[in-house]
């Protein structure tokens, strides 16, 4: 499915840029918003003409804190040459405010920034900055056209249109982008609030709303969007686009963010939404390389560089560039309790829980309130091999009366990330029947949940998978309103049952949604295609499909990433390559020690190498880990016989 593309840029548009400074207030008002708004408002206009590409303010005020140590306010002019030299503009804007009220007036000056020439100057007054604004946008769209050559495609609309007729609904808006930018988030809402409560049209502010209740997960943004989206011909085609995006689905969101980095390649805001569009449905090697693209623009920034882009480099296998780079960060920002925090789960990343808990210990030394939940202790237990230890830790914060409902179900959630779930150390642990009983609310007759089938493929209860979904497609013909069921589990079980044939006709199924579903089910997709091989006899068939599975990255941190190292141990294992499948687990266990089943699989192995001392070391780990265990599960009946017999 291809995007519909928005309209081709004028040659104009590509081969020159435009750096609007911004407007010096010289009323000596405490007000920032004055200017704020003015530049603002005239940026959004020159945008719409299209004529050339508009730097954006975020680059701009980025660089300037950067190189002159403050993002805003007065500027001299050898500092304004320094910026557009920078960000290679080929004119700059800049503007002077003076008197207020009905008496405003704005000189302007268009300058040529490869030679200080003046390309067009004048004054505009007016009592409303919309005015104001508007005669600008007109006379700087001439002088543009006079200097480069190029026209705009039609006569650019008044910023009205595509802002709000009330001077102090957009006074609010832009006091909320003051607010957001200094990550006052609550301030920002309230002034957007008061925005659109004077204009009940003000489709650029509900935008914003949106934007900024995302932060709560509170699923409130929607509402927003919908709103922004009913009066989207009230926005300007940056605006729209972006909008778009927020309520596509994502292989259309994908696209339209790719063509408005190809637009505005500088846009902070358009590099953050593709890199989160990405990371989220798993394409996390394209993430990464926008994020590496946005941090050429923005060096320090701490979102474009932060937790986020960390993670992501983890997926891809580099652990250890992105705790040097956490490393890094901490020492610079002592004081800063997120760098920590970030910090210890790089080292979890790495292998290092010692590490960790000492980067967590001085998270909780800044702000003691930052884990009450233990989600520290626990992570580091699991991740040490403390398997019993991290379950004590997180039954008591189970047990506690006054755990919120939402809480206890990621409590309970058998999840690809950590902190690890109560659900899934109990399946760690061998547990099961426990497991089933803390989670019995979500095991209704009938239920088809994800966390239901999860949690049969953790526990390798493949022909009960097999069930739930004929039970499925037999509810589906009864209440055609329930949504097809994502079936990768049932494409798992299929191949695992040595039914490969409609595994693979499963994984060919899931290829068809990508588009909508995003590089998820391609990995599954793998995954099925490589067990189906497996239970088959052809390993190599098998290490191919495993090869592709890390094309888009393995998400770190749970049951995803284990489900395929202990895939690719079984495929070498098969394949006679011994030492490389015991390679598997040996560094599964360095990074998840608490996933007891390694011992065992490396016992077996061992046995196998003719390494007898080791394999008796490593099936009394996995005993000791699951002393706990259901005393029928066939891998304790077998690990028992096999330590007997050795």
């Amino acid at each position: 499915a291809m995007i519909v593309r928005y309209g081709e840029d004028t040659p104009g548009a590509r081969q020159y840029s435009l750096a609007v400074m911004d407007f010096r207030d010289l009323t000596k008002s405490d007000d920032p918003t004055v200017s704020m708004g003015i530049t603002e408002l005239v940026s959004t206009g020159l945008i719409q003409s299209d004529m050339v590409r508009v730097v954006s303010s975020e680059r701009l005020h980025d660089l300037r804190r950067q190189l002159f140590g403050s993002p805003r306010g007065a500027i001299d002019d050898s500092e304004v040459f320094e910026l557009a030299r920078r960000v290679e503009a080929t004119l700059f804007l800049v503007g002077t405010i003076e008197g207020s009220g009905a008496g405003r007036v704005v000189i302007w000056r268009l300058v040529d920034a490869r030679n200080g020439d003046n390309v067009g100057s004048a004054r505009a007054e007016g009592a409303e900055p919309v005015g104001i604004a508007d005669q600008i946008i007109a006379e700087v769209v001439s002088a543009m056209t006079r200097a480069l050559g190029v026209a705009a495609k039609e006569p650019v609309a008044s910023v009205e249109s595509i802002t709000t007729d009330n001077p102090r609904a957009y006074q609010h808006y832009t006091a909320a982008l003051l607010a957001s930018e200094e990550s006052r988030t609550g301030d920002a809402i309230a002034e957007l609030e008061r925005a659109v409560k004077l204009d009940s049209t003000f489709a650029l502010a509900y935008m914003q709303l949106g934007r900024e209740y995302r932060w709560f997960y509170s699923g409130k943004q929607y509402e927003y969007f919908d709103r922004a989206w009913s009066l989207r011909s009230r926005l300007g085609i940056k605006d729209r686009m972006r909008l778009e995006a927020e309520r596509e689905n994502i292989g259309r969101s994908i696209a339209i963010l790719r063509e408005m980095r190809e637009r505005w390649p500088d846009d902070r805001r358009v590099l953050i939404d593709l890199r989160d569009r990405l990371g989220t449905p798993w394409y996390d090697i394209e993430a990464i390389r926008i994020s590496e693209e946005g941090l050429r623009f923005y060096p320090d920034d701490p979102i474009i560089g932060g937790a986020e882009y960390l993670h992501l480099l983890v997926n891809a296998g580099r652990a250890d560039e992105a705790l040097r780079l956490a490393r890094s960060h901490a020492e610079r920002h002592p004081e800063e309790l997120t760098g920590w925090r970030t910090l210890g789960y790089m080292f979890i990343a790495s292998g290092l829980p010692d590490s960790a808990r000492a980067a967590f210990d001085r998270a909780v030394r800044i702000d003691p309130r930052s884990d009450p939940d233990d989600e520290f202790g626990i992570v580091v237990a699991y991740h040490s091999g403390d398997l019993s230890g991290a379950i004590a830790r997180i039954e008591a914060v189970t047990g506690r009366d006054n755990l919120r409902p939402a809480h206890r179900w990621a409590l309970m959630l058998v999840s690809h990330q950590n902190p690890p779930s109560l659900a899934r150390l109990y399946i760690e642990a061998g547990r099961y029947r426990e497991m089933r009983e803390a989670t019995r609310e979500y095991w209704e007759p009938g239920s088809v949940g994800m966390l239901h089938t999860r949690l049969l493929v953790a526990m390798g209860c493949w022909q009960e998978i097999v069930d739930l979904y004929d039970l499925r497609e037999r509810m589906a013909r009864e209440d055609t309103t329930l949504a097809p069921f994502y079936p990768r589990d049932l494409g798992k079980a299929l191949a695992e049952l040595g039914d490969a044939g409609r595994a693979r006709e499963t994984a060919a199924g899931l290829r068809g949604i990508e588009f909508e579903a995003g590089a998820m089910v391609i990995h599954d997709a793998n995954e099925i295609e490589a067990r189906a091989a497996l239970s088959e006899g052809d390993p190599k068939t098998a290490l191919k499909f495993l090869g592709e599975m890390k094309r888009n990255g393995v998400p770190f941190g749970g049951c995803i990433d284990i489900d395929y190292r202990t895939t690719l141990a079984r495929a070498y294992r098969m394949d006679g390559r011994l030492e490389t499948a015991a390679g598997v687990h040996e560094e599964m266990l360095r990074i998840y020690g608490g996933h007891a089943l390694s011992h065992y699989e490396l016992g077996a192995i061992y046995e196998q190498m003719r390494r007898p001392a080791d394999a008796k070391r490593e099936y009394a780990k996995f005993l000791e880990m699951w002393s706990g265990a259901d005393e029928d599960l066939p891998q304790l009946i077998d690990a028992r016989a096999r330590l007997a017999a050795l």
